[in-house]
């Protein structure tokens, strides 16, 4: 994402700018495919569009357990344990946003997040987390699309952090207050499951609190 639109104020030769954007078009990540692509188009009109890559491992994991959680329809409970004896439960949907939702779960088992630090603390409207650099950057090493939908963010809903268009991966966050402005922009993945309880140790999180553990109910 730094690295193309750099191409362009390095004054480098058309065709050399090219043949580097070209060995895009290879990347693993199609959300990197694209990119590449949008800046080809710029030199060439005529630039063909980005084959898909071949599913992963990865990919094919995810596309299998988002299948079997969206026909079983059942909300997916997670419960966040915090340092300090402090827990809050998620309950996820499966079938407004199956992919993100599997995606989730499949980090959570391996243990992805234990450990990890709160990043994002923003009072009255997020707490953010995931990241494996215990920032706001990183994530599980490729992406997942956006499934946005008209699902209003309330108070206590659950998004997919994002750095652009399906960038999706492991960071999240949760909203303090209510966010009408991220409807349709960011991909909801449900909400906490007892608001009442949940908000209060939500909204009293501290940055770089350390997330024990994250476990699948």
């Amino acid at each position: 994402q730094v690295l193309l639109p750099a191409l362009e104020k390095w004054s480098l030769p058309a065709g050399k700018r090219k043949a580097l954007l070209e060995r895009f078009y290879g990347h693993p990540c199609w959300t990197a495919r694209l990119d590449a692509w949008r800046e080809l188009v710029k030199l060439d009109p005529r630039a063909p569009w980005p084959a898909p890559p071949k599913p992963t491992a990865t990919d094919e994991a995810i596309l299998k357990l988002a299948a079997e959680l969206a026909e079983k329809g059942r909300p997916v409970r997670l419960r966040l344990a915090f340092e300090g004896g402090r827990a809050v439960v998620l309950k996820l949907d499966p079938v407004n946003a199956p992919m993100n939702v599997a995606n989730l779960v499949l980090l959570a088992r391996r243990g992805f997040f234990d450990g990890r630090r709160v990043p994002r603390v923003v009072p009255d409207f997020v707490v953010q987390m995931g990241s494996p650099c215990d920032t706001m950057d990183g994530g599980p090493g490729y992406t997942v699309r956006c499934e946005d939908s008209l699902d209003w963010f309330g108070p206590g809903s659950v998004g997919m952090a994002l750095s652009g268009k399906d960038t999706g991966g492991s960071q999240f966050f949760i909203t303090l207050n209510a966010a009408p402005h991220l409807t349709g922009r960011y991909t909801r993945v449900g909400q906490v499951e007892d608001l009442a309880q949940a908000m209060p140790i939500l909204e009293e999180l501290e940055l770089g609190a350390r997330l024990e553990g994250v476990e699948v109910l």
